[in-house]
């Protein structure tokens, strides 16, 4: 909804916050809940607090956190482990169990 429009009743506008929290908190126990359980603990966590970004500034500052956490823990194309190149020995001989002996 774009902000350059009429105000929306502040009633509304009250029960969408409502419904986002409830939805966004019930999200929040359930992924608490799968951190000990089986389960996508990581995943129902992250999206609670997508949900409740959509209405709370200091999810939105949580989302950013763990953004750039993301980021810094991904590793950069320098480190990450390099295939052989297409007609390089290692490539040709490695089998899929192991280099072959013929």
């Amino acid at each position: 909804m774009a902000k350059d429009r009429v105000p929306a009743n502040p009633v509304w506008v009250a029960a969408r916050r409502f419904a986002v929290a409830l939805f966004g908190i019930t999200l929040l126990l359930v992924g608490v809940i799968l951190v000990f359980t089986p389960g996508p603990a990581i995943v129902v966590l992250g999206l609670a607090l997508a949900v409740l970004a959509a209405e709370f500034t200091w999810a939105r500052r949580w989302v950013r956190k763990l953004r750039v956490a993301a980021e810094l823990a991904r590793p950069s194309p320098a480190e990450a482990p390099c295939e052989p190149a297409e007609g390089d020995p290692a490539r040709d001989n490695a089998g899929p169990d192991g280099p072959r002996t013929t």
